[in-house]
């Protein structure tokens, strides 16, 4: 909780603000990816009360600071935000003019769709790229993709 009575408990964006605008001072808005996201993953049960809200708040701080491309993260791309009828894709659409990358166990073809749909200008992909080093040579080729699987695409990350 949030029981400050200054400028930053007034407005609860004011130091992503003041960082983004730093950050955009210093090598260029133009430079600068913002990754958000409604989940927190040492909150599983964390979720926005009034999504809506809390994505126009976000958006107009990326805009107050010249953001250009956004990256918000959703844990699966799909999945409607809690409590709104949108995914956070969707949402962020209906209100960012801006360059939106897609992130959320996308598969290829989700993807494709999205690009289609101009829901997202740039996919990206985490899981299948860890289990497929030749991702991109595998989708020209159409090649099979491999299903993801911690316990062997993860023991060189160590």
């Amino acid at each position: 909780m949030n029981f400050r009575k200054d400028a930053y408990g007034r407005n609860k964006y004011l130091f992503l603000e003041e960082i983004l605008q730093a950050v955009a001072n210093s090598i260029g808005a133009e430079r600068v990816i913002v990754r958000f996201s409604e989940h927190k993953d040492d909150t599983p049960l964390f979720f926005w009360e009034q999504p809506e809200k809390e994505v126009i708040e976000i958006l107009d701080v990326f805009r107050r600071t010249g953001i250009q491309v956004i990256h918000p993260s959703a844990q699966t791309y799909r999945k409607p935000l809690a409590g709104h009828e949108l995914t956070l894709h969707a949402l962020v659409r209906k209100h960012w003019e801006g360059v939106v990358i897609g992130v959320g166990e996308l598969t290829p073809e989700i993807a494709e769709e999205s690009l289609a749909k101009g829901e997202i200008q740039l996919a990206a992909f985490g899981r299948l790229l860890l289990s497929n080093a030749d991702l991109v040579k595998r989708l020209k080729e159409d090649k099979s993709i491999k299903d993801y699987n911690p316990k062997s695409d993860l023991q060189h990350l160590r």
